[in-house]
């Protein structure tokens, strides 16, 4: 099995007004199982990603997100892009008591 990096981020953290062209404007986690408890995640875009959260693993890991608010992330690019707010790739996920809310898909012209 390929070896996962344990990533913590909890309590209170703001993750906002963020940018990026892909993967994703608040939060990029890949071959790791991080635990995101306790903060704020909003108002970040991604032109072709996500705008939020966005975790990805090709190996089994334990993905805790809990008590977060994910609100107003936005994909600029809905045909390029994977999701509003959250996007997971993954096995062994627990998500609960979040506030998701606001998110955008939009489609470029």
């Amino acid at each position: 099995k390929q070896k996962l990096f344990e990533v913590m981020l909890e309590t209170n953290n703001i993750i906002e007004g963020n940018s990026a062209e892909t993967y994703a404007g608040g939060i990029f986690l890949s071959e790791s199982y991080p635990h995101i408890i306790n903060n704020e995640i909003k108002n970040n875009t991604a032109e072709a990603g996500v705008g939020g959260i966005y975790v990805t693993n090709d190996t089994e890991g334990s993905l805790i997100i809990e008590n977060n608010n994910i609100s107003g992330n936005e994909n600029k690019d809905s045909l390029n892009g994977y999701a509003g707010g959250l996007s997971i790739g993954s096995t062994g996920v627990e998500i609960k008591d979040n506030i998701i809310s606001y998110m955008q898909l939009c489609k470029n012209k």
